[in-house]
């Protein structure tokens, strides 16, 4: 009966194996790595491209909703929504009757609209430099198109046509990209919520399943018939009406690459091994206990896989860092269990091979060799 040898000579023995190529680690290393960096920067390219096409949806105000009720539309309650769960923005609009005629453009005057707080938000208007109590206080916001017209910048002054000035508080992009376009050419300002406004706007992400519902609580008062009630509609249908969500990205084709790792770390651990199963029943002959060796090639198999995923880590780190800060963390959980998957599987390949060589073969396996 072989009795139990020292963890310390252990190391030793996998140490010599190692650094006499008998373990094969640069051999191990290098499939690992290529295996493990090519299943992961597959599913970067998977995922990042599910990112880019939510972003997309959202920076299209493909993900906001509005509604439609002149005059009944509750302000507060529109901007209310704004604290709900998936809801980035909302707010409440109204078209005011007369347009604001500036001096320099006496001819020709921009379509004015009431807003509450939050209704820039909520149309997804970016590059609006305007402070908030700054357009709380009188002053206005003009779309690009307009400021380009008027020969103005955030923060001067203007003369308007009837002798007054306003203070241009904020500049905002309104991209022409298929989205409603009240608001390409427009004045903003801003006022309090408590009254009543013609439509409801709230941009979400991820899209509550019940935002029609929520959008039709700020209606103040029920549609007489069913013609009349007010629709739900989206700020933009050029990318459809059905969003991207998670069924999509956990149906990517690469969601398998941990499994697949998972299973050639297995292949991989078993045929390294095997091709060993000589020596090891060599070791058992001359009295190695089997747990010892199991332990050893563990060992060895352990400095090959850490140098693989040494290889591999620039592969993660660039996919984090490609991702951004707010999806990073999620990008690292997801493409670290690609690594952690091969590992198991070669670690589980070493294993069957050691546990299964008998010493009663070791002449079949002089003989195969």
């Amino acid at each position: 009966m072989t009795s139990p040898m020292r963890f310390d000579a252990i190391l030793r023995e996998a140490w010599r194996n190692v650094i006499s190529g008998t373990s094969r680690i640069c051999c191990c290393a290098l499939a690992f790595a290529l295996c493990a960096g090519g299943c992961a920067l597959a599913d970067y390219t998977q995922i990042d491209a599910s990112i880019a096409q939510a972003d997309r949806w959202v920076s299209s105000g493909a993900s906001t909703y509005l509604i439609s009720a002149p005059g009944g539309i509750d302000g507060q309650a529109c901007e209310r929504l704004g604290q709900v769960s998936g809801v980035r923005a909302a707010g409440a609009v109204r078209l005011l009757g007369r347009k604001l005629t500036f001096a320099t453009l006496p001819s020709s005057g921009i379509p004015e609209y009431e807003t509450t707080p939050h209704a820039a938000q909520a149309l997804g208007m970016t590059g609006a430099t305007a402070r908030q109590d700054d357009a709380a206080n009188g002053s206005v916001i003009l779309s690009r198109e307009a400021a380009d017209a008027l020969g103005t910048e955030a923060g001067s002054m203007q003369r308007l046509a009837n002798g007054g000035t306003v203070r241009i508080a904020g500049i905002y992009a309104y991209p022409d990209d298929g989205r409603q376009n009240d608001f390409e050419y427009a004045v903003l300002s801003e006022v309090s919520s408590d009254s009543a406004f013609d439509t409801c706007l709230v941009r979400a992400w991820p899209v509550p399943d019940d935002i029609e519902s929520l959008l039709y609580l700020t209606v103040r008062s029920a549609a007489s018939s069913d013609d009349d009630r007010p629709q739900v509609r989206q700020l933009n249908t050029t990318l459809g009406s059905t969003p991207p969500d998670a069924a999509g990205y956990h149906a990517r084709l690469t969601s398998w690459a941990p499994a697949a790792m998972l299973a050639l770390g297995v292949l991989s651990g078993w045929a390294l091994t095997y091709a060993r199963r000589l020596e090891l029943a060599s070791a058992l002959h001359a009295g190695y206990p089997k747990t010892g060796l199991l332990a050893q090639c563990l060992i060895e198999s352990g400095i090959a896989l850490a140098a693989g995923c040494t290889v591999t880590a620039p592969v993660l780190a660039y996919a984090v860092d490609g991702a951004g800060a707010s999806d990073g963390m999620m990008m690292f959980a997801t493409l670290t269990r690609i690594p952690l998957a091969g590992c198991c599987g070669v670690l589980l390949g070493t294993a069957i091979v050691v546990l299964t060589v008998r010493e009663s073969r070791l002449f079949a396996y002089f003989r195969d060799r």
